[in-house]
């Protein structure tokens, strides 16, 4: 197999094992995108390059094999993120928000504009900060996997760059691994952690609402 075919193999892999769930087939906005079909094809391709063989042949394979299973655990894990935040923070459930994506490297919150609009029928300043708040919150949840500890604000800054005229997107991206492993280094050492978070909220891809916040998080 070329390398050109072993790349085409691992990009379909990696498209099926994106973590989304915005519709479509497989909760997949472009049903050409379903990960059951993404790993059917990178099994053809397998089946289809007899020549490839040794480690990178496995590594291929398992890459083929496990998009599924990922996808199911990582919607599971969605599901579970979304109603810990409407059973522990109420107002949340009547935002709309809902945990769109989460990949490792960010987290993606949405709320519709119906239940966030203000007289002007843009989204609410309130709305915008509460979620992209939720989304550092929600970030180190998952960067924790520990429900018992307390994460709390200290303080944050955010500024309104354009309005939002349609749903509200927030889009927490994970820090440098550095910065995330001290975080957790504190944390289990001390039983408290400080980080600062970085939250966007975008529109036609660009920055709508730019939101930094310290958060701590306590056992």
């Amino acid at each position: 197999m070329t390398r050109a075919k072993v790349g085409e193999v691992c990009n379909l892999a990696r498209r099926g094992g994106r973590r989304r769930r915005d519709g479509g087939a497989d909760g997949f906005t472009n049903p050409d995108d379903s990960p059951r079909r993404l790993a059917a094809l990178a099994r053809a391709r397998l089946q289809t390059s007899p020549t490839l063989g040794g480690p990178i042949g496995l590594i291929v394979a398992c890459l083929a094999r496990c998009v599924i299973p990922v996808c199911v655990n990582n919607e599971q894990q969605l599901r579970d993120t979304e109603n810990f935040f409407h059973e522990q923070i109420p107002i949340t459930r009547a935002m709309g928000v809902r945990v769109e994506a989460y990949d490792g490297h960010q987290l993606v919150l949405t709320a519709p504009l119906a239940a966030n609009h203000n007289h002007l029928g843009t989204a609410f300043g309130g709305s915008l900060s509460a979620v992209a708040a939720l989304a550092g919150y929600g970030l180190l949840w998952l960067e924790l996997d520990d429900r018992t500890a307390h994460v709390v604000i200290r303080e944050s800054t955010i500024s309104y760059r354009r309005p939002v005229r349609r749903e509200i997107r927030a889009v927490c991206r994970r820090p440098a691994e550095a910065t995330v492993a001290a975080f957790k280094a504190e944390f289990a050492r001390k039983g408290k952690g400080r980080i600062r978070l970085d939250v966007t909220v975008e529109e036609d891809g660009l920055a709508a609402v730019e939101f930094r916040g310290t958060f701590v998080a306590l056992r």
